[in-house]
């Protein structure tokens, strides 16, 4: 019989029709990213549809009744000739020597260090011109 779903297929009811559309808002299986859509899509339906054991497979059998998603595939083709090939410019050496990486490396950790005892003494200068009682008049009480 045509119209009865095998126990394998699923009985697409106008809610979950409603729940595929909805979840198709903004994303349309077709195209060079169709399988990251249809992963968005099979997501947004399992949100909306709790407790449905939907397939990515039983969405794509259930669009290929609604569409001819080949043709739609074919409409959404990329234009590769508008793009041009990335390269480098030639006056830059796409390679670095290990010399060159470890020398970074080492100037890196050298003004580091420099950095480091800069600060070092400064935060020791100011502790030792800090007075280290304090009257009466340094204090104060936040407390109300």
């Amino acid at each position: 019989m045509e119209g009865i779903p095998s126990p394998t297929e699923t009985l697409w009811t106008p809610e979950l029709e409603v729940a595929l559309l909805t979840a198709m808002i903004d994303h349309k299986p077709v195209g060079i990213n169709r399988h990251l859509q249809m992963a968005i899509i099979w997501d947004r339906m399992n949100k909306l549809c709790n407790g449905t054991d939907l397939s990515s497979d039983d969405l794509w059998k259930h669009l290929e009744t609604l569409y001819d998603l080949h043709i739609l595939d074919d409409m959404e083709q990329i234009d590769m000739s508008e793009f041009t090939p990335f390269t480098l410019p030639e006056d830059q050496s796409t390679t670095t020597s290990r010399e060159e990486v470890e020398s970074c490396v080492s100037d890196s950790r050298e003004s580091r260090d420099s950095e480091l005892t800069s600060i070092s003494s400064k935060i020791t200068d100011s502790r030792s011109s800090t007075p280290t009682s304090q009257g009466p008049g340094r204090r104060k009480n936040f407390k109300k």
